[in-house]
């Protein structure tokens, strides 16, 4: 999911920003970007683990699983000029994957987030990332301005 944002101000942000070197404007920005990723991360958490016992496979509690695994994390491959951190899952956990009879592979987070077939059966999705994405939006655009407001001004009174 892409979120896009507009900032009242920002053009004043930007200004306070290349008042500093580049080298500190990226660790401004990326400790801002992962500040506001934090609350969507705490809600991701308490979501999948209000899944409750209803998600079990293979005798694992599926639900505290996810929750554990639900990390900030770059993407493999960013834009020159941009950054970003997504809140995902965490790459490789082996209890993720579950091969059928038929011995097809199946990424049981996708399963849940989007909905599955069992059998003949559809199982509706529980998307509980975009519940989480959605419910703190406004949160994260807050606590990313803060941020970045409260990093400019610390580099600035360092004297860089």
């Amino acid at each position: 999911m892409r979120i896009t944002f507009q900032i009242d101000g920002g053009e004043e942000l930007m200004k306070n920003l290349e008042t500093l070197g580049l080298r500190v404007q990226k660790n401004v920005v990326r400790r801002a970007i992962r500040a506001a990723q934090k609350p969507m991360q705490t809600a991701a958490r308490a979501a999948a683990r209000g899944l409750g016992n209803g998600v079990d496979t293979d005798g694992v509690d599926m639900s505290e699983l996810l929750a554990k695994n639900i990390v900030i994390a770059a993407p493999k491959k960013q834009r020159s000029g941009s950054y970003s951190l997504h809140v995902q899952m965490r790459r490789d956990v082996p209890e993720f994957l579950h091969k059928s009879q038929s011995n097809r592979e199946t990424y049981i987070p996708a399963a849940i987030e989007y909905g599955h077939m069992s059998g003949g059966t559809y199982v509706p999705a529980i998307p509980f990332l975009r519940r989480a994405a959605e419910a703190t939006v406004n949160e994260r655009i807050r606590v990313l301005t803060d941020a970045m407001r409260t990093g400019i001004l610390r580099e600035a009174i360092k004297g860089r």
